[in-house]
């Protein structure tokens, strides 16, 4: 057996400095992975092949991924991509890539400056009341952060500086309109690069046009074999613009259970099929004879000693559950990091109020943030008139979407973990904890230990 590191990411100042300019390009790797099934060399002598002759991987590269479409080919390409300056509207709508890793600047840690995105394609008409408002959110957003520390400090007198900065970031921000400016660091392979950048060039708004044409030339000048078909129109399913939906009863439900598929037997035969050489129908059947408390033992060794880092098996995936919810958009932009499930976001807002943080509800400033928002409403319908697309960004963390999810019941342990723990922010815990509830309500046994972290260690103190 031999284990070679075949690569790894450095710092592009490093690679300009010390690799030759010919060879500083994913696309050697690519090639020589893609040849490893055709080809009787080592995998390293491969990579040295096509390290030599990059204009020939290049080639290969087009042809197996784009001829052959074995695309997987441009997985082994990755990329790390520094996107500084745009709006917390468009930085969403890059997070929803679910196979790519994003680490965004935190309004939970850092304090913002009044600096936003003015959308270029915005009517002139329009433009200077979107700025002028837009200025007032980021001073009330100032304002409210010293209101808060200054209550938290009155209340809880021991907590340091720090700690009280980031209790009152974490409640001021509601205020903040996604036309906020910030930054992510992004790592993303070839593969689901080529997709994003096709999303882009589909969303008709100047500042995703612009990221678009930034990353294309940025990419296509270091891997010109490994990206193509970026310029692709997408079905818009404008049939479905004219339909207008029978809404029989709206829902305000913080969190509704729409529907469970699977159950605890489809669980432990699945565990059962993967130990025997049975047909799957042989184990739901041994399952079903068992007695109440065989099941239980069995559920018993299932979680024993069970840590909050350890993943529970994959036969935890037969079961299904969807989840309609409503949520804030600062809510949201933790929520959608949950990318492995299936969610669902409406485009519009709901006709919920507007989500203020409950350490806001108790303060003066309340009435003002109602104020602002109602300023806010009547500015989005205006732009709405012409430019549906614009108007979003005038739309602040606080306003209301509602949110389906169709998650597994491993991937909802994981979530619950992140999301119950005590150190969890206050909304998306509320929202984790009447999942897990409604969770064990239908799967009582599986769910048993659907909980946050801190809940693990509390268990583990016990014993």
């Amino acid at each position: 057996m031999k284990v070679i590191i075949a690569g790894f990411n450095l710092d592009k100042t490093l690679i300009d400095k010390y690799v030759p300019c010919a060879q500083s390009t994913p696309e050697s790797i690519s090639a020589a992975y893609a040849r490893i099934s055709r080809s009787s060399k080592s995998v390293n002598e491969l990579r040295t092949d096509s390290l030599k002759e990059i204009e020939k991987s290049r080639a290969s590269n087009q042809t197996i991924i784009f001829e052959m479409g074995h695309a997987s080919v441009a997985e082994h390409a990755v990329f790390n991509v520094d996107i500084i300056g745009i709006s917390r509207y468009l930085t969403e709508f890059i997070e929803r890539s679910r196979l790519a890793s994003f680490t965004e600047k935190s309004q939970r840690y850092v304090t913002f400056e009044d600096d936003f995105v003015i959308p270029e394609d915005l009517d002139s008409s329009i433009k200077e009341e979107y700025i002028k408002l837009t200025q007032t959110l980021f001073k009330e957003y100032q304002s409210t952060i010293v209101t808060l520390m200054n209550n938290l400090k009155a209340r809880e007198p021991e907590l340091k500086k720090r700690d009280l900065e980031t209790k009152a970031k974490e409640d001021a921000r509601y205020i903040l309109p996604l036309s906020t400016k910030t930054q992510l660091g992004m790592t993303i392979n070839a593969r689901n690069l080529e997709n994003l950048l096709q999303r882009l060039h589909n969303l008709p708004i100047t500042e995703a046009q612009e990221l678009y044409r930034q990353l294309f030339d940025a990419v296509c000048h270091v891997a010109p074999s490994l990206i193509r078909y970026t310029d692709v129109k997408k079905n818009a399913y404008s049939e479905f613009d004219s339909l207008k939906p029978i809404i029989k009863a709206r829902s305000d439900e913080l969190v509704t259970l729409t529907a469970a598929n699977g159950s605890e037997v489809d669980i432990l035969a699945a565990l059962l099929y993967e130990k025997n050489s049975i047909t799957f129908s042989d184990a739901l059947a041994s399952i079903v004879s068992l007695t109440p408390v065989e099941k239980a033992k069995l559920w018993d060794s299932i979680f024993r000693d069970l840590k909050f880092w350890q993943k529970l098996p994959r036969a935890f995936e037969m079961c299904d559950l969807i989840f309609e919810t409503v949520m804030s958009q600062c809510c949201w932009a933790q929520f959608k990091r949950h990318r492995m499930c299936s969610i669902f976001k409406t485009s519009e807002v709901c006709g919920s109020e507007n989500v203020i943080p409950p350490s806001v509800q108790e303060l003066e400033v309340r009435d003002k943030w109602q104020n602002l928002f109602t300023e806010v409403n009547l500015l989005i319908q205006k732009i709405k008139q012409n430019q549906p697309l614009l108007s979003n960004y005038c739309l602040t963390n606080s306003h209301p979407v509602r949110v389906m999810v169709k998650i597994n019941l491993r991937e909802l342990y994981h979530f619950v973990r992140l999301r119950s723990d005590q150190h969890a922010q206050w909304e998306i815990r509320k929202i984790s904890d009447l999942m897990s509830s409604l969770t064990r309500a239908k799967y009582p046994m599986a769910a048993k230990f659907l909980m946050g972290k801190s809940s693990y260690q509390k268990l583990e103190q016990n014993h």
